[in-house]
């Protein structure tokens, strides 16, 4: 066995800290309990768990998606180490998913605010685009062949019309990789 097959192997079986993320999903259902005593019988204290509910699953559901993206791409970069060391062609980019629009198809997001566009990203959503929420709040639409640009629509365009308009077109034209096959 050479010394690229081995990295291949040690890459594809790293461990990842799964275990870690599960400690952490404990801590924060032990703080939430904490919290919970502390403000029993306050108005406050029930949007208070609430949020704390929701922070600690955004943050676990974060933390996992990280992890697989961390884990396709090292086996994607095993798959390559193998792919340069064997006289065989390389696979085509079509027939490997990238992983954004893969991992994006498994996360939950935050609706948007319009609800013509929330139809609109959910339409792409069905078309297998993975949609995701940044932190500046505009959301992300990657195309499940990885070779389409990224549909960016804000979180308070300022014309909502033609921000749908254009997860219409999208929807309508699809992913050049499907119009383009036979």
């Amino acid at each position: 066995m050479t010394g690229l097959a081995v990295a291949a192997s040690t890459l594809e079986h790293l461990p990842l800290p799964l275990g870690t993320v599960n400690d952490l999903d404990e801590e924060l259902v032990a703080v939430e309990q904490l919290t919970a005593g502390l403000v029993a019988g306050t108005g406050a204290g029930e949007e208070l768990l609430g949020r704390m509910q929701l922070w600690r699953t955004e943050t676990i559901e974060h933390a996992r998606a990280g992890l697989q993206r961390i884990q396709h791409t090292l086996r994607a970069t095993a798959a390559d180490i193998r792919a340069a060391n064997t006289s065989s062609p390389p696979a085509t980019p079509l027939s490997a998913e990238p992983w954004r629009a893969v991992t994006l198809a498994n996360v939950t997001r935050r609706r948007h605010q319009h609800k013509d566009i929330e139809a609109g990203l959910r339409k792409i959503e069905e078309l297998g685009y993975g949609v995701e929420q940044r932190r500046n709040g505009h959301f992300h639409a990657h195309c499940p062949c990885g070779d389409c640009p990224t549909v960016i629509v804000a979180s308070t365009p300022r014309n909502a019309t033609a921000a749908l308009g254009q997860l219409r077109r999208v929807a309508a034209r699809g992913c050049h990789t499907r119009r383009s096959a036979p």
